[in-house]
């Protein structure tokens, strides 16, 4: 009977202090979204967001000031104050915050531990984020079969990183057999979602796919290949007379599809030619580059050539900016990586390069194999400049 009375009172102990912490937690939680001007531990997250990221792009990021909200957010988990998904969303964000010394003192322990807990609940990119860990060995004991778990469940969880992770391996038998199927699988999400990302963003237009490289930098290389007999059908289908043929062209040439650069001069002369010969959707096609410009007040009247048309746009893009929507730029990695990973010619190239086509998103995607990546990380190589 002792012994009971006595488990009885470390139970009531243990519920009684559980009960304390819980009501310290929701207490703090409610002081910091009273400070904030907020009503709830969601806005809470929307405000410590801000702060972080900065509003929209356009102000000063504060992540100093941040960190304690999300830290407020993650805490009050076991309260009916935070629902799961936003204290997991605040404990992944304060684990990167960690990991990288943004806004905080750099504590690899603690990220480890914030991803920990997230990942518990099952957070994807908290989950991608010890996936990562561990296949590198950073902060973490390497092991590669956990590091595949933690990517698997995390790309089932809809994370981009892991679901490229996984693609990449599978792709080239990288700590997983070489699959193309299953790379396939892995890669299509994520390029399904920026394809939708980008044309929601900018109206639905097209999504430009330009092949960079040195010897060709403004992508393309002039070659259509089989695209060739293709456009010179319907050239000579529209020399004919076909409005099904010109207005073909037309769009091929707005939009630069089927290998041809975009050229809107070309796309408005075969407008023309099918509005002429009555087409009744013409005039608005013909008349849309031109007024899109007008309503949208981009400087003024277009300007007009000696035969009385407008200018194309000198940087490549419809008036409006309504053609490319965004671009994605692939690196290879280099031979070495003894003193930078990405070399300034590198990253000089692509400020060039980028700079010189129509000014749209643009996300740059850099390889380094893992091997490379781990070797140069264990000798202390920067990411970039000496």
């Amino acid at each position: 009977m002792r012994s009971l009375s006595l488990l009885l009172l470390a139970v009531g102990s243990v519920a009684q202090s559980d009960e304390a912490a819980a009501a310290s937690t929701a207490t703090a939680l409610q002081r910091a979204c009273a400070d904030a001007g907020v009503a709830n531990a969601s806005a809470l997250l929307a405000h410590a967001r801000k702060l972080h990221n900065g509003d929209d792009g356009r102000s000063t990021k504060q992540p100093a000031e941040a960190a304690p909200l999300y830290a407020a957010i993650a805490a009050a988990n076991s309260t009916s104050l935070v629902s799961l998904d936003d204290a997991c969303a605040a404990a992944t964000a304060l684990g990167h915050m960690y990991l990288q010394g943004d806004g905080v003192q750099r504590d690899g322990e603690r990220a480890y531990d914030r991803f920990q807990r997230a990942a518990a609940f099952g957070a994807p990119e908290a989950q991608y984020a010890l996936g990562v860990l561990h296949a590198a060995g950073f902060n973490a004991p390497k092991d590669t079969p956990l590091a595949m778990t933690f990517f698997h469940f995390a790309a089932e969880g809809g994370s981009v990183g892991a679901q490229l992770a996984l693609g990449y391996r599978h792709l080239l038998g990288v700590d997983a057999p070489k699959d193309c199927g299953k790379a396939l699988l892995y890669y299509s999400p994520v390029a399904e979602r920026v394809v939708s990302s980008a044309q929601r963003l900018r109206g639905g237009k097209l999504l430009e796919k330009v092949r960079l490289s040195l010897d060709t930098p403004l992508g393309g290389g002039g070659k259509r290949g089989a695209d060739d007999d293709v456009i010179q059908y319907y050239e000579h289908s529209a020399r004919k007379g076909s409005v099904d043929a010109q207005l073909t062209l037309a769009h091929l040439n707005l939009h630069g599809a089927r290998g041809l650069v975009p050229d809107h001069a070309r796309a408005f002369e075969f407008y023309s030619r099918a509005a002429a010969a009555g087409e009744a959707a013409m005039p608005a096609h013909v008349a849309a580059p031109d007024a899109r410009r007008a309503v949208d007040g981009e400087k003024g009247a277009p300007e007009l050539n000696a035969s009385g048309r407008s200018e194309p746009s000198k940087e490549g893009e419809a008036a409006g900016g309504k053609l490319v929507v965004a671009r994605l730029v692939f690196f290879d990695s280099r031979k070495d990586h003894v003193r930078q990973m990405i070399s300034d010619a590198q990253l000089a190239w692509f400020v060039e390069t980028v700079g010189s086509l129509p000014r749209v998103p643009t996300l740059a995607f850099y390889h380094i194999p893992l091997h490379e990546y781990e070797a140069a990380v264990a000798a202390g190589v920067p990411m970039s400049g000496e």
